[in-house]
């Protein structure tokens, strides 16, 4: 087993010596009062008056009746007002909960229901598209970005109250913001982790980032309510700052790389290998392409296939970085550097080095598990668990799921399957609940499965993993109709986009008489998905 234990007491508690999130952003706020923080197509803050406006903030989220320990829902594309909100709700002594952008609003309903925040955070725009029948009877008030009709109070007002003398000083100990993961009965579950555990993410990052200082500028097209986030709050404590995409467009990312002369790149696998694919488009049309300044890529959310990988350091070098995490064990658990992105180094279990998710990172202790719950040999794949100071306290109010993938001694069982190889490289075999990942998004066949079932003349489901070659996996439906039913393909795919995320609606539905069964008649969901992964390569 590879452990390492920095500045744990052998029971995985955390230790006392970690500032928290309040205390390292308020000295960046100090130390780099004139540096440029935070900037968007809208406009720029200084770390002097990212301080100000989130002190304003907070002290307007305080007057709308919030206390410590309520919650508070982000829905905003990234954006300068999402760094202050955030931030706000952090020396509020606020949970936040950052809602992705391209969930269905049933979706976020699901999650605000069982979160029940006191306030909600949204783009004026927005909530007049999809109005506030959905909310929960806990919010008490709606901030508007810009205006709308079901506002509270806008955004710019709060930011229009004067600072306060002083704010509630909320205990490092509790609760800090939560990320929603639906397990695999599609029931969001809220992952809580304190301003401690918070902190000890931000350092771990920076250990395992390139050095970053005033006048970098790290760029960030992944949502920051996915794990730009985390990587984002990093940057802003060493002094950084961070240019916000408010969506992917690749012709506008390679703009703002050349026009920002961009330190670093912030990205889901999909997203790198779209923009790799246009630079060695346009350089084989003869056309320039400036990323010199780029220092490192930094991609998450799944791993890339090693030709991909290849490409990518033809078109901007060898400065790739891979970061593994999950939603209670946040990024960086182990980490693949750029020497380290080779496919001629191949490992004891006989796969490139490339094919791995990295090594485990210092102030993190991973170890591979048997069914027994003995620890695995080296190359012999088992459970995946990890134990550090940046790991969830636990779902919210779930002790039950708690229980399930926390043992007492602080380990937390990941759900993934994979195996250590003799040089201490990670290599993630399955996903032991067969979660798909498609463009760095996490999808839970239930989830999709249930909402696939609704539909009149659907006897039975049964969704899968099959392979892409755009976005890596792809969600595959295999439908059982009712004799007689006209049901078709098309039909199946409008009503999941009536309900569930584009990214989990499935690009392919496969209508078949029946399913391959265990003896108990459970479905024998592998060999559905080996059909589809015939001659392929698995990656995940």
């Amino acid at each position: 087993m590879f452990s390492v234990g920095h500045h744990l007491d052998g029971a995985g508690r955390r230790s006392v010596d970690i500032p928290a999130i309040t205390d390292l952003l308020s000295r960046s706020y100090q130390a780099y009062e004139p540096r440029l923080a935070v900037v968007d197509s809208h406009g720029v803050l200084t770390f002097g008056e990212l301080a100000e406006a989130v002190r304003r903030v907070a002290a307007g989220l305080v007057e709308l009746g919030c206390t410590p320990g309520n919650r508070i829902a982000i829905a905003a594309s990234n954006r300068t007002e999402w760094t202050v909100v955030e931030h706000a709700a952090y020396f509020s002594g606020l949970v936040r909960i950052g809602l992705l952008m391209r969930l269905h609003v049933e979706e976020m309903a699901q999650i605000l229901a069982d979160a029940e925040p006191t306030v909600v955070v949204a783009e004026g725009k927005w909530l007049d598209e999809t109005g506030i029948a959905w909310l929960p009877s806990s919010v008490r008030a709606i901030v508007s970005i810009g205006p709308s009709a079901h506002a509270t109070v806008t955004y710019d007002e709060l930011l229009a109250r004067p600072a306060p003398a002083s704010l509630p000083n909320p205990k490092p100990e509790d609760d800090t913001l939560f990320y929603y993961t639906s397990g695999s009965t599609g029931t969001p579950k809220g992952v809580q982790h304190t301003g401690l555990a918070v902190g000890a993410m931000v350092r771990n990052l920076l250990e395992e980032m390139p050095d970053i200082g005033p006048g970098d500028v790290v760029l960030h097209s992944a949502p920051l309510s996915h794990f730009s986030g985390c990587v984002g709050t990093a940057v802003l404590a060493a002094g950084g700052a961070n240019l916000l995409a408010a969506t992917f467009d690749v012709d506008r990312i390679l703009a703002a790389i050349d026009e920002s002369r961009a330190s670093v790149l912030v990205l889901v696998p999909t997203q790198l290998n779209m923009l790799t694919a246009e630079v060695l488009r346009r350089r084989r049309d003869g056309r320039e392409v400036r990323t010199q300044s780029l220092k490192a890529i930094i991609y998450s959310g799944s791993a890339i296939a090693p030709d991909r990988a290849r490409d990518a350091q033809d078109a901007f070098g060898q400065i790739l970085i891979q970061f593994y995490g999950a939603s209670e064990a946040p990024l960086p658990l182990t980490a693949l550097h750029p020497a380290d992105h080779s496919a001629d180094i191949v490992d004891s279990g006989g796969l490139s080095r490339l094919a791995s998710a990295g090594r485990p990172t210092a102030h993190v202790e991973l170890r591979i598990v048997d069914l027994d719950g003995q620890e695995s040999p080296a190359d012999q794949p088992g459970d995946i668990q990890v134990r550090g100071e940046q790991t969830m306290r636990g779902y919210w109010r779930r002790p039950d799921a708690t229980a399930e993938v926390v043992d007492a001694a602080g380990w937390i069982t990941t759900g993934d399957i994979g195996y250590l190889s003799r040089e201490g490289y990670l290599y993630i075999v399955d996903r032991k609940k067969d979660m798909i990942v498609t463009g760095g998004f996490n999808v839970y066949p239930r989830e999709v499965e249930n909402t696939i079932a609704r539909l009149p003349g659907v006897r039975d489901v049964a969704v899968v993993g099959a392979p892409s070659e755009k976005w890596g996996e792809e969600v595959a439906a295999f439908v059982i109709a009712d004799t007689g039913t006209p049901l078709t393909s098309a039909a199946i795919v409008e009503h999941c986009r009536s309900s569930i995320a584009g990214y989990k609606v499935p690009k392919q539905v496969h209508l078949v008489a029946s399913f391959p069964t265990t003896p108990s008649g459970k479905v024998k969901k592998r060999v559905l998905a080996d059909q589809l992964w015939a001659g392929q390569a698995r990656r995940v």
